[in-house]
């Protein structure tokens, strides 16, 4: 529970998409539905002509089924945003959020919240008389505390609790998000860039880098993109200007042309090379002292403290 009260988007998202994919530490009623993330945090007009924005899609093919996720780390509900769910039509989701086949012919915006908050967040619920299942996140269980599904096997599902351990969720779907700092995503970043820099790449452009570094990269929505596309930006020009310096170098020219590239101007390690040899070991040294410096914002000025040891 630690897992969800700490960052609620990051592991629900995390845990409902592994359940789609039939991780084998969760549930796998998702999978079994054949449910598959469709978006995260996909912007669209509802019919009206308003402005809603799921945490996130799902949808299924052989359910005709589509369900939209919206969840509450906090004990208050926003009334204007109840609302604008409540006017989303097939029509929208078909035209709008793009969701293709028969999947969406039936759908649930469904809320999730933690179950302390529970009292609190039904009042909006009831007094606005929405039809939106709820569910509650506890300890080791999400339950379905009001309304109903359209889908008769989640109802069956959720009625009686889905089990969960939240200390398991995989978090390598979205380990990060927009929200997050530069020193999470970097983590995730500089594992790519020293793998491409494994693979002897001669550059390393922040939308392979990006893509690389969240599984789910394509179905997120444009504006969380562009936001994460600018911190890992960040991230490898604070590289290449001081620890990564005489590594990494900005290539003005493919930069102007297309997204943002470096140059991998000095590359240490080897083409297929063990991970144990002297190379990988000085750029995951240096990795380290970046890490460590985003976190505590100083850097060095790119040069070794010391000789590195053979």
């Amino acid at each position: 529970m630690e897992n969800l009260s700490s960052n609620t988007n990051l592991t629900l998202l995390n845990l409902f998409i592994g359940m789609c994919r039939g991780e084998r530490v969760l549930p796998d009623v998702l999978r079994r539905l054949q449910y598959k993330e469709h978006s995260i945090e996909c912007k669209f007009q509802n019919s009206e002509n308003e402005t809603v924005q799921p945490e996130l899609i799902l949808a299924s093919e052989l359910k005709a089924h589509s369900l939209l996720f919206e969840w509450k780390a906090g004990a208050n509900m926003d009334d204007d945003q109840l609302r604008r769910y409540s006017k989303i039509t097939t029509e929208d989701l078909k035209q709008r959020a793009l969701i293709g086949g028969q999947a969406p012919n039936k759908f649930d915006v469904t809320i999730i919240g933690l179950d302390d908050n529970m009292e609190r967040l039904l009042i909006g619920i009831r007094n606005g008389q929405y039809r939106f299942p709820v569910l509650a996140a506890s300890a080791d269980t999400l339950l379905l505390k009001e309304n109903s599904f359209a889908c008769l096997e989640l109802n069956q599902v959720f009625q009686v609790g889905l089990n969960i351990d939240w200390k398991l969720i995989p978090m390598n779907y979205v380990p990060f998000d927009k929200e997050s700092d530069l020193c999470i995503i970097a983590e995730k970043v500089m594992q790519s860039v020293v793998e491409k820099m494994h693979r002897r790449e001669p550059r390393i452009g922040v939308e392979d880098v990006a893509s690389d570094s969240v599984k789910t990269w394509r179905i997120l929505d444009d504006s969380c993109r562009q936001t994460i596309r600018g911190k890992i930006k960040t991230i490898l020009s604070k590289a290449s200007r001081y620890e990564f310096r005489g590594y990494l170098k900005y290539n003005r020219e493919m930069s102007r042309k297309g997204t943002a590239t470096w140059d991998v101007v000095n590359n240490p390690i080897e083409l297929d090379s063990d991970k144990r040899n002297k190379g990988f070991k000085k750029i995951n040294s240096i990795t380290e002292r970046f890490l460590d410096a985003l976190k505590t914002g100083k850097h060095s000025n790119g040069q070794d403290p010391l000789p590195f040891p053979d």
